[in-house]
Order: structure tokens, then sequence, then C-alpha cells
């Protein structure tokens, strides 16, 4: 039985995002109506809120987002999981085609 409020959509789309003024990228390996999980080599100073820039299609989509988990897979990668402040028109026709 599904616990998730939303179907999760394994992807692999590059992302780029802000942490206290300072760009760093990723790849976005999961996809949902209201969050995503990022992985990264970027061990990350903020704890709280973080601006993404995600291509979809031939647009870059900003979004502002809070993190809500931080899990270290390794020594050098870490996946954070994100919810979406507000959901972008853009990404949610791109959900749509799932």
């Amino acid at each position: 039985m599904e616990k998730r409020a939303f179907k999760r959509i394994d992807t692999k789309l590059p992302v780029k995002y802000y942490c206290e003024n300072i760009l760093y990228s990723g790849s976005v390996i999961n996809i949902s109506k209201n969050g995503m999980y990022i992985l990264t080599s970027n061990l990350l100073p903020c704890s709280k809120f973080i601006d993404l820039l995600l291509p979809l299609k031939k647009e870059i989509t900003k979004f502002h987002a809070r993190i809500v988990r931080i899990v270290k897979i390794n020594s050098f990668e870490l996946k954070i999981g994100i919810m979406l402040e507000r959901t972008p028109n853009t990404y949610s026709r791109y959900l749509d085609k799932f």
C-alpha cells in the first residue's frame, strides 16, 4: 500500500540550485507533484530553503523549496529531499505527461 500523497516518478534531470547565494548543481532523481529528490556531492551550508533552476522542455523553471531531508549516501554523495513551496504551471504540465 502506497503511503505517499503523490506518486514519485524516477527521472534524471540536471538541476542548479542556490543556497546562501552560492550556486550548486546536481541531478533530480525523482519527482512528484509537491517535491523531488536531488542527488549531489555538495554539503549545503543552509538548512531550510533553496531556490532551484530546472530545465523542463525548452524553458528553465524556477522553484522555491524547503529542505525536508538530507541523506548521506556515501563519502561524496548526498540525497536532498525537498518540498516545493509553490508548484509552477510549467512543472505541473511536465508531470501531466506521466
